[in-house]
């Protein structure tokens, strides 16, 4: 009798089994499923889960990308527009990439997020296994609503997209090349900014006084030297060498810079 009553104090029935946990005031919205059936979160959904900056959750999944712990089947960079209109990084994990990057994650609300994300994916994983009801108005609606708005961002990111692309494209098309400085104000930075990117990510290197271009940067199109000759009255002819940036390697900068942003 002490056991019973203890037990329905627990709201629990004795010979029943725990009645599971129900899905109701799950928010499925966090979670998104791409056309491949996929199911995916975003980095931007994630810190406002977690209640962390932007910016911090992207440096910790950089970090798990970085070593390995996330590899290219549980990840993927992706984009959207901030309040201005304007292009911003964002990355896009699987269910399996979600739950290795977690518990690395932090922030306030770290065991609340995991929580939620947790229970987002297991309800939309649960109605993905019950069959779909065709014939009832509401459950055509909600179909409808999904694939409209779907459509919606996806036409909204193109047009976005587009003319970048195509700008980018005409660029890396285009013939001749520019001084780094000049280079930089194309990009509307600061050539000392544009020349420690170039050299942190080997496209040259100091020799002397003179920045040089690496060999795989010059096979590869980005760079180009040129060569001028400085006339000097009574004294002998002096070459120096320039390393400029090509329209190819401009347009590469373009892209790289704006998702680092």
């Amino acid at each position: 009798m002490t056991q019973t009553a203890t037990q329905n104090e627990k709201g629990r029935n004795p010979g029943k089994s725990a009645t599971p946990t129900t899905q109701a005031n799950v928010n499925t919205q966090i979670v998104a499923r791409r056309a491949d059936g996929e199911l995916v979160v975003d980095s931007l959904t994630i810190a406002r889960e977690f209640e962390r900056n932007h910016k911090d959750v992207l440096r910790a999944l950089d970090s798990l990308i970085a070593d390995g712990t996330l590899n290219g089947r549980n990840f993927a960079p992706v984009g959207y527009a901030d309040a201005k209109g304007e292009q911003r990084r964002m990355i896009e994990l699987t269910e399996a990439g979600a739950l290795i990057a977690m518990p690395f994650i932090g922030g306030r609300r770290a065991r609340e997020g995991q929580v939620r994300l947790v229970n987002a994916f297991m309800a939309l994983r649960e109605q993905a296994a019950a069959p779909l009801d065709l014939a009832n108005p509401d459950t055509l609606r909600t179909l409808l609503q999904s694939l409209a708005g779907q459509s919606l961002a996806q036409a909204r990111q193109i047009a976005t997209l587009e003319p970048k692309a195509q700008a980018f494209e005409r660029l890396g098309a285009a013939d001749g090349s520019l001084c780094i400085s000049d280079a930089a104000k194309s990009l509307n930075m600061q050539p000392k900014a544009l020349f420690m990117w170039l050299s942190q990510h080997d496209w040259i290197y100091r020799r002397g006084g003179t920045w040089i271009s690496y060999q795989t940067a010059l096979d590869r199109g980005l760079m180009e030297h040129r060569v001028t000759t400085i006339h000097r009255e009574g004294s002998a002819e002096k070459a120096t060498t320039q390393a400029r940036v090509t329209a190819k390697g401009l347009a590469l900068l373009a892209t790289k810079l704006a998702e680092a942003a």
